[in-house]
């Protein structure tokens, strides 16, 4: 059990060294487009969703909500660190 544990936690260090060294050779740029695409993606279901609950009395009218609740929160943290980290203090300088 040990030697499976030990291996586990090798497995996740040449993990993290693995993914800082993708995030150092331009991986951000590759994330950020797979993270725009995605949100489009995720966009266009929400749309399918909205048209589905318009036309379709059946189903539940919290449904969008349901379904992309965590989301629409995950986006408002986001929004809400982007915010924050673009406000910085101004430091005088010496003269």
């Amino acid at each position: 059990m040990r030697e499976f544990i030990d291996a586990g936690l090798e497995t996740g260090k040449a993990l993290s060294v693995r993914a800082e060294e993708l995030a150092q050779d331009g991986g951000r740029r590759a994330a950020s487009f797979l993270r725009s695409q995605g949100i489009g993606t995720l966009n266009e279901l929400r749309a399918v969703v909205q048209r589905a609950v318009r036309n379709d009395s059946s189903l539940v009218q919290t449904l969008e909500a349901d379904l992309f609740g965590l989301f629409d929160e995950m986006q408002r943290l986001a929004a809400a660190r982007a915010k924050a980290s673009a406000v910085k203090p101004v430091t005088p300088t010496p003269v």
